[in-house]
């Protein structure tokens, strides 16, 4: 019998196929470690691998180690164990889950690095709640930071932009004791960062959601940035982690305190400070969690603002707050383009996208339609498909067009922003700032005298179940940067919305929601996790993602795995990245969730794709 290593190659790799048994030469016995990255045959190439663990067994068949690259370990086993717990749990391969824990490979700097100092044992089986902190104002939030710069202290922020505006607030004596980690930094700077942080445990760690599996040697304490905020779920591609769903592996291995902060609670939140799940600091009660809007935002009911078959895009309100205002004036718009698409005059043809079917937004600057999602572009003034007619006209409104509206009112300068048109220069504080979400990043708060939301039911109408708690927790952010004599307009259609009408009892609003929640096991009732699956060919998509649905079906019942599973649903956009997607959504009791999360990964084949408590339900 011979020891063979068993090594986890750093490399993409299908689910299925995570660790590799490998022989050791002669010459390599006694100088390998787990922890350690070698260099691995792997079918015609060599790759860095990390070994993971050594067994006894007949090594005959097997290929060879090829080369020692760090001379000692770089990663604990208790990392390692990690890697394959989220491996199996976030449907990703083991090689996959390694890279998020480990530096950028540099073989000539691992040659270079410095022991990584023994490791001290602070795991516990006893973790304490989490507390709720309420920033009051930004400047608050500034403060609070400040008074936390303590060693074997991490801030994780939702955002980049959140990040560096915290750093670049402090003066340079507390600059000196944070040192920063997200996706940004170069890979030199990461390298440095990462092995900084390794081999010194009292340090302040300024970073993102990638921080979650840095090197911590010990870390005392744990702060969530707008704990609110969807920033903190790695959404866009595998492994899709949240933040909050790790927290408890952190806690249980140092055991860490944890502070969630924010200007007001998610409804999870909420929920878990009244279940006394999660509690408040101090210098909060539960009747002070959430503030009523100050004074409260005037709602405009564009059904009263029609004058013709059309509806104005800016109510004669919202005008003349436009005209009146002296200081810089913020409206909001979520939607790209001149219009949500075009219609024909003749025979009122949509023209949509053949991949994903949604409208094709129309660009009045580019004279032309888009969709935003395949990446199609036809010109504007295609004939119409279907009876030929050069006839056609704009139907909704986006931020183009809104754009055109304002410059019908007012000389003033208008600036436009959207993801793709971050501002160029300084808004000065007389300028009218018309923009999407990505534009609130950019926003000079003490110099905004007006905000009109100019179309919030776009928001409140997602058919996701978070939708409405994310538009009123953008009103409560634009509540909390906002001057207090700064007015806020919204313009909608429908004015009884109860997002609408509990503005002024926002403890109103939460109970109502996690009422509807609760007849839907949704979270925080429930816990959910999706399951989704992309091809090229539409029939291939649709029958795989029902043979699966009916082979998990019957397994469950076998195993007496207790879960909902759901019907196969057609995603939206159905077309995406050249495939067409469904998915297959579950519901799991929340104290269940690790162990059926883990049950349905490892029966599903290694092309779909695991989602832990998804930001959106539809989207692929």
């Amino acid at each position: 019998m011979k020891t063979i290593a068993k090594i986890i190659p750093l490399k993409r790799m299908p689910r299925s196929l995570g660790v590799f048994d490998y022989a050791i030469p002669p010459e390599m016995e006694g100088t390998l470690f787990v922890g350690q990255l070698v260099k691995i045959p792997l079918r015609k190439s060599f790759i860095v691998g990390l070994i993971a663990e050594f067994t006894q067994g007949d090594d005959q068949s097997l290929k060879h180690i090829d080369a020692i690259i760090t001379d000692q370990s770089i990663m604990h086993d208790w990392q390692i164990k990690q890697i394959l717990l989220f491996a199996t749990l976030f449907g990703v391969s083991a090689g996959v889950m390694a890279n998020m824990y480990l530096p950028p490979i540099q073989k000539r700097k691992l040659k270079k690095i410095e022991p990584l100092p023994t490791f001290v044992d602070h795991s516990t089986d006893t973790i304490s709640k989490p507390i709720f902190y309420k920033y009051q104002t930004p400047q608050k939030r500034q403060q609070y930071i400040k008074q936390t710069l303590k060693p074997n202290t991490a801030w994780f922020f939702a955002s980049i932009f959140d990040l560096q505006n915290a750093y670049d607030a402090l003066d340079d004596a507390d600059k000196q004791k944070v040192i920063i980690y997200n996706a940004k930094l170069s890979t030199k700077q990461k390298f440095e960062a990462w092995f900084a942080i390794a081999q010194n445990s009292d340090l302040t760690i300024f970073c993102t959601r990638s921080g979650v599996f840095l090197p911590f040697t010990q870390l005392d304490h744990l702060y969530l940035d707008f704990e609110h905020n969807n920033g903190h779920k790695h959404w866009d591609q595998a492994p899709r982690f949240h933040v909050k769903l790790l927290v408890p592996y952190i806690q249980k291995q140092f055991g860490t305190k944890v502070t969630y902060c924010s200007f007001a609670p998610s409804i999870k939140t909420y929920f878990d400070v009244h279940k006394n799940n999660i509690d408040l600091d101090p210098s909060i009660q539960k009747d002070t969690m959430l503030q009523p809007f100050s004074p409260i935002p005037s709602i405009i009911d564009m059904k009263n603002e029609k004058k013709s078959s059309e509806l104005p895009i800016i109510s004669f309100p919202c005008e003349q707050a436009i005209i009146d205002t002296t200081g810089s004036v913020f409206i909001h718009i979520n939607k790209k383009g001149y219009s949500h698409g075009m219609i024909c005059s003749d025979c009122n043809f949509v023209f949509k996208c053949p991949g994903c079917r949604l409208s094709m937004v129309y660009h009045k600057n580019k004279q032309s339609l888009e969709c935003h999602y395949c990446k199609k572009v036809i010109s504007s003034h295609q004939k119409c498909p279907k009876c030929n007619s050069k006839n056609k006209f704009p139907f909704g409104y986006g931020i183009e067009r809104l754009a055109e509206a304002v410059k019908d009112i007012t000389d003033t300068p208008i600036i436009v922003i959207d993801a793709e048109n971050p501002p160029q220069h300084e808004i000065n504080n007389t300028s009218i700032i018309i923009g999407t979400d990505a534009a609130f990043a950019h926003l000079p708060w003490k110099d905004i005298s007006l905000v009109i939301f100019a179309n919030i039911d776009q928001t409140v109408q997602i058919p996701e179940y978070t939708a409405v708690e994310q538009a009123f927790l953008q009103l409560q952010y634009i509540q909390f940067n906002k001057n207090k004599d700064t007015s806020v307009y919204i313009q909608t259609l429908n004015p009884e919305h109860t997002l609408l009408k509990r503005l002024h009892q926002p403890d109103y609003f939460y109970r109502m929601d996690l009422n509807l929640r609760m007849a839907l096991l949704y979270p925080p009732y429930g816990q959910i996790f999706r399951f989704f699956y992309g091809h090229h060919d539409y029939r291939v998509a649709k029958t795989s993602a029902y043979a699966t649905h009916k082979r998990l079906t019957e397994a469950l019942t076998k195993d007496g795995i207790t879960a909902r599973i759901l019907d196969p649903i057609e995603m939206h956009p159905r077309w995406y990245r050249r495939k067409f997607w469904f998915t297959i959504i579950v519901k799991s009791d929340p104290l269940q969730f690790q162990k059926n999360l883990s049950w349905f990964s490892q029966k599903l084949s290694d092309d779909w794709k695991v989602d832990p408590n998804p930001s959106s339900l539809l989207h692929p």
